[in-house]
């Protein structure tokens, strides 16, 4: 192994290429603007890392590392991949993230090793349908470019796990990514959909969705049906009302849906057992219903800029809360009962009308907000 990150180096010797018995290189956080092609004689090198620099182009000759199974380009200045890297037929990982690159490089359907791909942050409109070819992938990573269509091809990615597609301009999710019965975790925030197709439901393995950000109105009652499903994101859309249904994903541990217009908190949300964070601030809700004081496992509870009056003393139940959250409402009291949470790290009330809050509450080792 040969470790040179984090120096100063501008050019890289040509007689490095001479250590042909070398495995890893690692050259990243420099100031490098080019590499020699001579690179190339390294063919017993299996990772290469020149992340980090001020590459604007990459040798074709390096091609033949045969036996290459990391490549890492990312935080360069990339306009363009060769496409001879195609023949990199041994390679596992690709990173390319942070570039300048505004189409994928050509051929890259041919690396049929591959089970890792981060294109994130580039300038990408689009995605090649040839990326179905690569059967083995398991990550693939497209967030932060312009892409506004998610060709049907990519449901031939069968053994994906995590698909991220954050931070782009897509408007709709097409049915057919219900084939990914391996996928674990989605990503689809920041951008312009409008609808969460039912279809998605049929993910059995999903653990995280991520559909922040976006325009969608409704929750489809469906989603009930990932039973798997760990995380669950719908914050900031325009979404009016929580389904009861979601009282049936018995795995949940995070459910974000602050930034919206509910106005009503289902009291079955009380029955999501293994919820440890509940996200409703920045809403239009009125009451907390009392069931909330069920949820034993909830660490951390967001209530902030609603229209609250009154806190149910129920909450005083949640003996594992850490955090609570109750800024900007019209609260004029709080129960006393609160001071149970002997758990208590955090508790935040600026922005309400209180004119003296229980002595008890004094006593927490809390943090005030």
């Amino acid at each position: 192994m040969s470790d040179l990150r984090d120096n100063d180096i501008t050019t890289v010797l040509v007689d490095l290429s001479q250590l042909t018995n070398l495995q890893r290189l690692d050259l990243s956080h420099n100031q490098l603007t080019s590499i020699p092609a001579e690179l190339s004689q390294l063919t017993n090198l299996q990772r290469l890392d020149l992340s980090d620099n001020q590459l604007t182009s990459i040798p074709a000759e390096l091609s033949q590392l045969i036996n290459l199974q990391r490549l890492d380009l990312s935080d360069n200045q990339l306009t363009s991949i060769p496409a001879e890297l195609s023949q990199l037929i041994n390679l596992q990982r690709l990173d390319l993230w942070s570039n300048q690159l505004n189409a994928a490089p050509i051929g890259l359907g041919l690396l049929a090793m591959l089970q890792e791909l981060d294109l994130s942050d580039n300038q990408l409109t689009s995605i090649p349908a040839e990326l179905s070819q690569l059967i083995n992938l398991q990550r693939l990573d497209l967030s932060r470019n312009r892409i506004t269509m998610v060709p049907v091809e990519l449901s031939l990615l069968v053994n994906l796990q995590r698909l991220d597609l954050s931070h782009n301009q897509i408007t709709m999710v097409p049915v057919e990514l219900r084939m990914l019965a391996d996928l674990q975790e989605l990503g689809l925030s920041g951008n312009q959909i409008t609808t969460i197709p039912a279809d998605l439901s049929l993910l059995a393995n999903l653990q995280r969705l991520d559909l922040s950000d976006n325009q969608i109105t409704s929750i489809s009652a469906e989603l009930s049906l990932l039973v798997n499903l760990q995380r669950l994101d719908l914050s900031h859309n325009q979404i009016t009302m929580v389904p009861v249904e979601l009282r049936m994903l018995a795995d949940l541990q995070e459910l974000g849906l602050s930034g919206n217009q509910i106005t009503t908190i289902p009291a079955d949300l009380s029955l999501l057992a293994n919820l440890q964070r509940l996200d409703l601030s920045h809403n239009q809700i009125t009451m907390v219903p009392a069931e909330l004081g069920l949820l034993a496992n909830l660490q951390e509870l967001y209530l902030s800029d609603n229209h609250l009056t009154t806190i149910p003393v129920e909450l005083s139940r949640l003996v594992n809360l850490q955090v609570l959250g109750l800024s900007d409402n019209h609260l004029t009291m709080i129960p006393v009962e609160l001071s149970r949470l002997v758990n208590l790290q955090r508790l935040d009330l600026w922005g309400n009308q209180l004119s003296i809050t229980p002595i008890e509450l004094s006593q927490l080792n809390i943090c005030w907000g």
